[in-house]
């Protein structure tokens, strides 16, 4: 009898691995085929429609998703097999930002907002460049305090580890703030006298606002400020300049009146220097009597200057007047030499 022998090759079983990359970067494969005998001597990839062989090939795939991918291996035999797998490239994010504030006065604080979208996925990290700093949220606050024209940058990463940078140059605008001030010659003034021009001192400015505390106001820069009352008041300037940015200022004047008399009740004359002599004050004084008197009557002080007071010694004697109770009696000449008349008790204390 004859007998024929067949000879029986195993199939190769095709496989392979792929590196998971994002859109833009080539994707890298490798075959694990493996065979039970003999071996692999052919391995031809399909990309869509591309090809590519040998046992590791790389391939740049168009763009994001799902790419389908097959290998197909021979062996030394001529026996094939085929494998087929989906790749999947992640996508990059569309990075995307808006700020509340384009441009404002120094200093400006701006609050970015992330409007960044990834195909399929989510963004998980934000890196800002603003004015040299980082800043890690998706929606960060930075407050700028220098003047200048300001650069933002803004890197977006996905889950997948996928990252887009969006750039804007001059997006901020920080301008200048002008700077107010003035002066006035006089911290208090006789109410006859009251009417002034302030000192503009200010600079940068395009426009000017005067309050002067009396319900008044002006948009002159070098106004004329009338007061027609006794009293404080406080003038405030408010300047703005081209950006619209303001600065204020505020000065107070005492307006007193023509004639004014203080006197006081009591005095201290024990050497400390402090209330230690009896006098007549006030504005408007042109001249001063001013008489003393003890309880019985008796003049123990006299003085027709204004600037003379009684300093609790009885005048004739020169000696120290007992503490006590003492009449006084004033007359007051004013500047339109009118005499003013005063009576009152003034108590000596030791």
């Amino acid at each position: 009898s004859s007998s024929l022998t067949i000879e029986v090759y195993p199939n190769p079983v095709a496989s392979f691995t792929s590196t998971e990359v994002c859109e833009g970067n080539a994707t890298s494969f490798t075959s694990t085929s493996t065979i039970a005998s003999g071996s692999i001597v052919d391995y031809q990839w399909d990309f869509s429609g591309s090809n590519a062989s040998g046992a590791t090939a790389t391939y740049l795939f168009p763009s994001a998703g799902s790419h389908t991918v097959s290998l197909t291996v021979t062996s030394d035999h001529g026996c094939m097999d085929t494998v087929t797998q989906n790749i999947i490239v992640n996508a990059n994010p569309d990075p995307g930002f808006t700020a509340d504030n384009l441009s404002g006065c120094v200093p400006l604080c701006v609050t970015f907002s992330d409007l960044s979208t990834v195909q399929g996925s989510s963004i998980n990290s934000w890196d800002w460049l603003v004015d040299g700093q980082n800043l890690n949220t998706a929606q960060p606050t930075y407050c700028f305090n220098q003047t200048g024209v300001y650069n933002v940058s803004l890197t977006v990463t996905s889950a997948e580890g996928c990252s887009s940078t969006l750039a804007i140059n001059n997006m901020i605008q920080v301008n200048p703030n002008p700077v107010a001030a003035f002066t006035i010659q006089y911290e208090s003034i006789v109410l006859s006298e009251a009417s002034f021009t302030p000192m503009n001192q200010s600079s940068g400015e395009t426009s000017w606002l005067w309050d002067f505390g009396n319900n008044n106001t002006s948009t002159d820069e070098l106004p004329l400020i009338h007061y027609t009352d006794t009293g404080i008041y406080c003038i405030t300037l408010t300047v703005m300049n081209q950006y619209g940015c303001t600065d204020q200022a505020e000065n107070c004047v005492y307006i007193y009146p023509d004639f004014y008399i203080y006197i006081p009740n009591s005095f201290t004359p024990n050497g400390d220097k402090t209330n230690d002599v009896f006098m007549i004050e006030g504005f408007g004084i042109k001249e001063v009597d001013l008489e003393i008197f003890d309880r019985w009557g008796n003049v123990v002080f006299h003085s027709p200057h204004l600037y003379v007071g009684w300093d609790g010694t009885h005048q004739a004697s020169n000696e120290e007047v007992m503490q006590g109770v003492y009449v006084y009696k004033a007359i007051v000449i004013d500047f339109n030499n009118q005499p003013h008349e005063f009576m009152g008790h003034i108590n000596l204390i030791r």
